[in-house]
């Protein structure tokens, strides 16, 4: 085998290594995705400043299984006054909607199933910070929670803001600060994790959506995906070619 074809070997051979690895993130490696109805997005509001014994809590309605991370937006922190904040998730029992009960009645009818300290150096301003849990919570769907932070070891206080929406725009919740019940929501997004593979086969039901025919229909679709991949390991390929007959 000569120089130019054992060059055009390995080129094949390294793009083939390429889509077969790209091939295993797809089908075996987990994601996250925003649950359709837990994202306030709306930062109007400044809730306060961070002061000692701050408590902010948010109630909502999961409406996927494996609840994996719930993200707050955050206005303006200085990790210097709030080193640590703790992310708290209580299941809420009963089958009465969160919306619809006191913080008294939800203190007596809830227990801890995820707790999770952010260390206030990772923690960015005037932007979504994640609580990502260690482990999802399987059967999440249905059931009601509510989300607590907290700053234990609180230096100063009085710097850090967390946002909240201008008005009740969460119709599954209530927004609780230090117990007290407020007009509003709290700026937050709940997260569910789930396999690539079936993203991108949820993806693809989304495409189809109110589209005209062929691209109403899924084959079609995946033809595309598959063409797009075919054609970036053609290119992959002659990449590859070039840059070892530059390096020969």
């Amino acid at each position: 085998m000569d120089v130019t074809s054992r060059k055009r070997l390995l080129a094949l051979l390294g793009a083939l290594v390429l889509c077969l690895l790209s091939g295993y993130w797809l089908c075996f490696g987990q994601s996250v995705f925003i649950g359709d109805r837990e994202n306030q997005n709306n930062v109007s509001v400044e809730i306060g400043l961070w002061t000692s014994g701050t408590k902010i809590e948010q109630s909502f309605v999961a409406s996927e299984n494996n609840l994996a991370q719930i993200d707050f937006f955050v206005g303006s922190f200085h990790p210097w006054d709030v080193p640590l904040l703790e992310c708290q998730l209580f299941e809420i029992q009963g089958t009465e909607s969160p919306r619809n009960m006191t913080y008294d009645m939800i203190l007596h009818n809830m227990r801890e199933v995820r707790v999770r300290r952010i260390n206030g150096w990772v923690v960015s301003g005037h932007m979504f910070n994640r609580c990502a849990f260690e482990q999802p919570l399987p059967d999440s769907a249905g059931k009601h929670y509510l989300f607590s932070l907290t700053p234990p070891g609180l230096q100063k206080g009085g710097s850090s803001i967390v946002m909240a929406s201008d008005r009740d725009r969460y119709d599954d919740g209530n927004l609780f600060v230090n117990g007290e019940k407020k007009p509003n929501d709290l700026a937050f997004r709940a997260l569910y994790q789930r396999s690539r593979l079936q993203l991108f086969h949820n993806l693809v039901a989304r495409i189809t959506l109110q589209k005209p025919v062929p691209f109403s229909q899924s084959w079609f679709v995946y033809l595309l995906f598959g063409i797009y991949g075919v054609a970036l390991m053609v290119l992959s390929v002659f990449l590859l070619r070039i840059s070892w007959r530059r390096v020969g």
